[in-house]
C-alpha cells in the first residue's frame, strides 16, 4: 500500500531458504529500498531531515516557551501532590524515582502512582532506568 501511494519503503532481506522472510524479499522485488545497516535508512531520509530540521529550528524557541507555559498552567490546576512532583522536575533533566520519592516526601507508592497519572495525562515522560522528565 505505501509503495502505492509513493511513500518510501525499507526492507531488510533475508534468506530465500526460509518462509520467514518472504514478506520482506516480495517488499524488495516490489520496489523497496534494500536496507543492511541504518546508514542506508539515514542516507535515503537525510535531504527530509535536513528540510524539516530547518523549520523546527525556527519553531524550537517558541515551542520551549510554549511547553514551559503550559506546565506552569498545569501545575497551577495540579493537585498539592501533583504539585510536589512537578516542582522537581525541570526541563531537559532527567531524575530517578528514587530522587522524587526522597524530594517530595511522599510514600514510593504515591509517588510512582502520581507519575503514572502525569505520564498518562502526557505532563511526564519516563525514560529507561526509571527515569523521568517533563514531557
Amino acid at each position: 500500500m505505501a509503495l502505492e501511494q509513493n511513500r518510501q519503503v525499507f526492507a531488510v532481506p533475508g534468506s530465500p531458504l526460509t518462509g520467514k522472510t518472504r514478506g520482506s524479499n516480495r517488499l524488495l522485488k516490489d520496489g523497496a529500498k534494500l536496507v543492511e545497516c541504518v546508514e542506508d535508512v539515514i542516507e535515503e531520509i537525510a535531504p527530509q531531515l535536513l528540510k524539516a530540521g530547518a523549520s523546527i529550528s525556527k519553531k524550537g524557541a517558541e515551542s520551549l516557551d510554549n511547553s514551559q507555559m503550559m506546565v506552569t498552567k498545569i501545575a497551577d490546576n495540579a493537585s498539592d501532590e501533583d504539585k510536589l512532583i512537578l516542582t522537581q522536575l525541570k526541563q531537559d533533566q532527567k531524575l530517578h524515582v528514587d530522587s522524587l520519592i526522597a524530594a517530595s516526601g511522599l510514600t514510593p507508592q504515591a509517588v510512582l502512582r502520581l507519575l503514572l497519572e502525569l505520564e498518562l495525562k502526557g505532563i511526564v515522560a519516563q525514560h529507561p532506568g526509571k527515569l523521568f522528565s517533563l514531557a
